[in-house]
Formats: structure tokens, sequence, C-alpha cells
């Protein structure tokens, strides 16, 4: 009969296992060698690095940073089923890779997440301990410049202020950022604006 636990569906948590191992060990490494005892400790809730931190310092506050929690409906898998439509398997590799969130999300003090709908993401139990704070921007470094302008100088392109702009910008372009949403609605754009210039930056190259 086939395996009914195939490394497949384990492997994440198993990857998150021996990840927070590795920490931890180091962690312990530290406060043996250094006594170094924070009061603090924040990590991110994610990848598994902060899972046994709790088992090294364990009256340090814990702080965890709660990204994103996996679903196997409305989220992650079936947010557009042209491209990722929900399967059966899919649903139980979503759940698993859940209960290693939750796992390290018990041991957590406080929980900090950067928008409200990343919040709401992780399940109510947890959210009496969270709080939104938006992640902060150097806004010195990043304001609007009336007089910028953007080359491309391998296209021998040069665009000032008044010409129109399309924009999409990310690091990766891939579907759960948006790209193929924005793809789909370029053709309506551009008939709706023939005069302005789309402008794509990101990779290529990742791991969705």
């Amino acid at each position: 009969p086939p395996d009914p636990l195939p490394r497949g569906l384990t492997g994440g948590f198993e990857t998150s296992a021996r990840r927070g191992a590795v920490v931890a060990r180091a962690a312990e490494k530290l406060r043996i060698e250094a006594d170094f005892v924070p009061d603090v400790v924040f990590g991110h809730v994610g990848w598994g690095e902060s899972l046994y931190l709790k088992e090294v310092w364990t009256d340090a506050r814990l702080l965890m940073y709660a990204e994103f929690y996996w679903r196997s409906k409305g989220l992650y898998f079936d947010f557009d089923e042209a491209v990722y439509p929900r399967s059966f398997e899919q649903a139980l590799s979503a759940a698993t890779t859940a209960a290693s969130l939750t796992a390290a999300l018990s041991n957590a003090d406080r929980i900090v997440s950067p928008t409200l709908w990343q919040a709401e993401s992780f399940p109510a139990v947890f959210r009496d301990k969270t709080s939104v704070i938006h992640d902060g921007i150097d806004t010195a470094a990043t304001a609007p410049d009336a007089g910028a302008t953007i080359s491309i100088p391998q296209r021998g392109l040069t665009f000032r202020p008044g010409d129109e702009i399309v924009s999409f910008v990310n690091r990766t372009l891939e579907p759960h950022r948006g790209f193929h949403i924005f793809m789909r609605a370029l053709p309506a754009v551009l008939a709706a604006r023939p005069e302005a210039h789309v402008i794509i930056i990101g990779g290529t190259d990742g791991g969705y």
C-alpha cells in the first residue's frame, strides 16, 4: 500500500524542525559559552528557526513575526482556480505546513503582523496576543520626486514627468504576487491608455 505519510507531505514540517534544531543548538552554545541570556527574542514564524528557542531561553519573551498562515482554501492554493486549482493532496500539504506554524505560535508571548489582512489569516485563538504594526518606510528616502526621470539605456528609452507609465515591480514575477492578474488586465489598460508605457521589474526565478 502507498505510504500514508510520504516525504512530500511531511517534508516541510521536517525541514522546519531540522532548521529549528540547528538554531536551538547554536543558541544553547551561545547561552553556555557566552552566558548570553536575552530578555526578548524576535523570530519569524514561518520557517522553523524559532520553534525551539523557548527550550533554550525559557524566561525570555518570545515575539513572533506572523507573515502568513497556510490554509488549503481561500488563500494560498485556490485563490485563482485557473492557476492553482485546489486538490486534496494540496489540502493535506497545507494542513501539514500549518501545523508547524501553529507549534511555533503556541510558544509566542506576543505576535506582530504587518497588516490586518495577514493577521486575520491566522487562527482566531492567536489574535488576542497579536498586534498589527506596519513595516516601517523611510519617507525621507522614499518620497515623491516631481522631477524624476526613468532611463532604460538598453532600450534607448527615457521617461520624463508627464509621460504615462504603468509599472509592476516585485521581487518575483509569479502568481502569488499578482503578476498574472496584472498581465490579464494589461490589454484593457492599454486600450484605454494607448500612449502609456509599461515597465515590469522583477525576478523570474522564484520558488513558488
